[in-house]
């Protein structure tokens, strides 16, 4: 298959990035920023499948049983992020196309880490980050891995970077409650937009599962008991209800194309039109060697509903939409194991 290569400069790169973040651009120059966006975006799937590839034999080695996804970075998340950070320029955005794996628990994440970190490549470690054992400040826990890519022979791809993601079950589960949320309520916990009560919840959530795996609370936590968070949690959830919206949100996703699910093609790549007011799903699937098109597609429908809060779109690789519903709750309103978790707390 022919992979796509970057074709505009770095600085063309940078240029769409200043575009695409200022209020005063006219319709014109944001939509050639957004294609050079674009471009610049789907490039990154030949360094990522090679990390892919490298990631999964490792894994295999190792014996271990963890589940690897990657996905894209929406434009709404893009241009987000570059105003919410100003030093950061979209060349240096190194979560535009991430690898994540969920693995079974810490000592699974430390080892696959050190694995990863002693192989020898030339990709290069830019930065290391590990929220595990010092969350961010939206209490987010995983550990990230930041690499830049570097090929003698395709040297056209050498100044994209990788970032690589690993986190336990439990994180997972978190993070993807914390998501849907934000999704169907149009808050941003990564910003700290949400109301006070749902942050204390989330955040306090946080440190009961942190004790869970054997990691340090919140700083703000550190004081308490297992068991005096646990009550906290109680008495917040039986205010805020947290459960039945959830258990709502889960209830009342449907597909409009149901027939997606039940065929049969060699679909990996999948394109989601998420409706937050009906809470419908429009899937689109994409063989492997079709990646061209469905950036484009993503391109097309990310213009379309750039400034609709109320619709989300997302492009997904996965093998199969079975194995995405269930690796990819917060795109389903699935918080079937958070609320399990949460029942097993307040009973």
């Amino acid at each position: 298959m022919e992979y796509i290569k970057p074709i505009y400069t770095r600085s063309q790169v940078v240029k769409a990035w200043k575009i695409l973040i200022d209020s005063s651009a006219t319709a014109i120059d944001k939509n050639e920023a957004l294609i050079i966006l674009n471009n610049w975006r789907s490039s990154h799937d030949y360094p990522m499948n090679t990390f892919q590839s490298n990631i999964r034999g490792k894994i295999k080695s190792l014996r271990f049983s963890a589940l690897v996804v990657e996905r894209l970075k929406r434009t709404p998340s893009i241009i987000r992020k570059l105003e919410r950070y100003k030093s950061m320029s979209l060349p240096t955005m190194q979560d535009i196309w991430w690898l994540r794996v969920i693995l079974r628990d810490i000592s699974y994440v430390n080892k696959l880490r050190d694995v990863i970190v002693s192989s020898k490549f030339l990709h290069s470690l830019i930065k290391e980050n590990n929220y595990i054992i010092n969350p961010k400040k939206s209490w987010y826990r995983s550990l990230h891995l930041i690499y830049e890519y570097k090929n003698k022979y395709r040297t056209h791809y050498n100044w994209l970077q990788i970032e690589i993601q690993l986190r336990t079950d439990i994180q997972h589960i978190w993070a993807t409650a914390v998501e849907t949320m934000w999704i169907v309520l149009e808050h941003s916990l990564k910003s700290s937009e949400w109301p006070e009560k749902r942050l204390d919840f989330f955040a306090m959530s946080s440190s009961y599962l942190a004790i869970k795996e054997g990691m340090p609370t919140l700083d703000k936590h550190s004081s308490l008991t297992e068991e005096e968070i646990k009550n906290h949690l109680k008495i917040m959830e039986t205010d805020l209800n947290v459960i039945k919206k959830l258990e709502t949100y889960s209830n009342a996703i449907r597909f409009i194309d149901t027939k997606l699910s039940k065929r049969k093609e060699n679909y990996e790549h999948y394109l989601l039109v998420l409706d937050n007011i009906n809470k419908t799903a429009t899937v689109t699937g994409f063989e492997k060697w079709k990646l061209d098109d469905a950036t484009n597609l993503y391109l097309e429908k990310e213009k379309l509903f750039l400034d609709e809060k109320d619709w989300q779109v997302v492009l997904v690789s996965w093998e199969g939409l079975n194995e995405l519903k269930k690796w990819y709750p917060n795109y389903f309103w699935d918080t079937t194991e958070f609320v399990r978790i949460l029942r097993n707390i307040i009973k």
